[in-house]
């Protein structure tokens, strides 16, 4: 009986300092996890044939707790994104797909939260993978502006501007 009640009182107290140390246990499990997953490829582990994923979801207003949305599509070995939303691109990564395995983008439509997660997705395919080319993007009239600002803001180009004027003239230094 005194053996009995002396494991109790020591898986007790075991469960106390787990439940105390929860947040840092969590956190461990998760560096480990994502560490192991960070390098993985899921694309290169599918059987052939055509696959999606769903990689955000949300709305145009922002939540804490909700993607922009964003549709992974795997046609072979081939890695196409449906729409570009924000935090599509980290989802992904997450999931084990390799941002530098993306071979374009379809957007459905201009909506900001169809498009903002563009130029990240961009940056992280030319970081991640061998893409000397821009991310192609695919859609309705007028997707060339859309990929043109997206070059732009992945180069740091700046867009030619005008000279400030004054009263329908030009600015001249030293006047006012």
């Amino acid at each position: 009986m005194k053996k009995v009640l002396v494991m109790i009182g020591c898986l007790a107290l075991a469960g106390v300092v787990t439940y105390s140390q929860r947040t840092t246990l969590v956190a461990r499990l998760m560096e480990r996890g994502l560490e192991a997953r960070m390098g993985a490829d899921v694309v290169a582990e599918m059987e052939d044939g055509l696959h999606l994923a769903l990689c955000g979801a949300g709305g145009p207003m922002p939540a804490p707790n909700a993607s922009g949305p964003c549709v992974a599509v795997v046609a072979g070995k081939q890695l196409f994104i449906v729409d570009a939303g924000t935090d599509g691109v980290r989802n992904l990564g997450r999931m084990g797909y390799q941002a530098g395995n993306i071979q374009g983008v379809f957007l459905t439509h201009f909506h900001s939260d169809h498009i903002d997660g563009l130029g990240e997705m961009g940056t992280l395919r030319w970081a991640a993978g061998d893409n000397d080319s821009p991310l192609p993007v695919y859609g309705p009239h007028g997707v060339e502006r859309v990929e043109r600002l997206q070059r732009v803001l992945r180069t740091g180009l700046c867009l030619p501007t005008r000279a400030p004027r004054r009263h329908g003239r030009p600015h001249e230094r030293g006047r006012p």
